[in-house]
């Protein structure tokens, strides 16, 4: 996996724990499990990973983050009466040890860098993490997915416009 772009660092405590659970909803669509439901930015941005291309030319497919575009949507984020209804697209990865409950509905991971690889928005997960305000961050989470499902996602998403 690429390296992680972070700037901060998970503190002893939080590396490799449990997250909380978080309320989600389960959904099956065309043989995948997909979940929704919003994680607080700092529980989220820590444990995620970008594949991209021009670190990785075998397995990326990722665009450069944009610092500008990022700094924008954080900008935007935190005015007042603004705000983004887009999810994050996650894939958990096998070292989030990601679980569902199903008698709480609840879904928790491990947290270790790369339990999340980005599917599409990078740029507004660094918004979000750049932005004063710490909001909670609407993701959809696919579990189970294989490298090529998540290359094929990723460029159904950003070329059909999905």
């Amino acid at each position: 996996m690429s390296k992680k772009p972070t700037t901060s660092s998970p503190t002893e405590e939080d590396r490799g724990a449990r997250s909380p659970y978080y309320t989600a909803l389960k959904i099956e669509q065309n043989g995948h499990f997909i979940f929704l439901t919003t994680i607080p930015v700092d529980d989220l941005f820590d444990y995620c990973v970008v594949e991209r291309r021009h670190e990785n030319p075998t397995e990326g497919f990722q665009r450069r983050l944009s610092e500008s575009r990022a700094d924008e949507i954080g900008e935007y984020l935190n005015t007042e009466g603004n705000s983004i209804a887009c999810p994050i697209i996650l894939s958990a990865q096998p070292e989030a040890e990601f679980s569902h409950i199903r008698e709480n509905k609840g879904i928790s991971f491990k947290r270790v860098p790369g339990a999340f690889l980005i599917l599409d928005g990078q740029h507004r997960l660094w918004g979000y993490h750049k932005c004063a305000a710490r909001h909670r961050v609407p993701v959809v989470i696919y579990e189970g997915l294989s490298r090529p499902d998540e290359a094929r996602l990723f460029l159904d998403i950003n070329t059909k416009h999905l």
